[in-house]
């Protein structure tokens, strides 16, 4: 028997839906309170997609010290452990993949990046 996603109102049958079967339960409302209080613990953040474990991927608006800067020059890896794997450019609207390390972040960009959530949070 394959297993199944299950959209529910309500927690209280979580167990239930996962004895039936169910590989996962959402809580649509308890996902958006989720992602309000991570949008409040750190407004710079603008979407994220928790990976297995601790890990995940999200899009942040670069804080001002990052701004005319080279990303190789930011070193992030070192400092915060994490990777810039994509930066979206809102002017021109496009999408870089794997930026080179003297991609200069402009104010209008967004940061695609990877690492563990605790570290992405101390960028500010």
């Amino acid at each position: 028997m394959t297993g199944f996603l299950f959209l529910s109102k309500v927690q209280n049958y979580t167990a239930t839906y996962i004895g039936v079967g169910a590989t996962e339960v959402i809580i649509p409302e308890k996902e958006m309170a989720n992602k309000v209080a991570k949008n409040l613990i750190s407004p710079n953040v603008l979407d994220y997609i928790p990976l297995s474990g601790d890990h995940t991927i999200c899009e942040l608006v670069p804080p001002s010290n990052f701004i005319g800067k080279a990303i190789g020059e930011l070193h992030l890896r070192t400092r915060y452990h994490i990777e810039v794997i994509a930066v979206r450019e809102v002017l021109p609207d496009r999408i870089r993949m794997i930026p080179k390390a003297d991609f200069i972040i402009k104010d209008s960009d967004v940061l695609v990046v990877i690492g563990k959530e605790e570290d992405i949070q101390k960028i500010r």
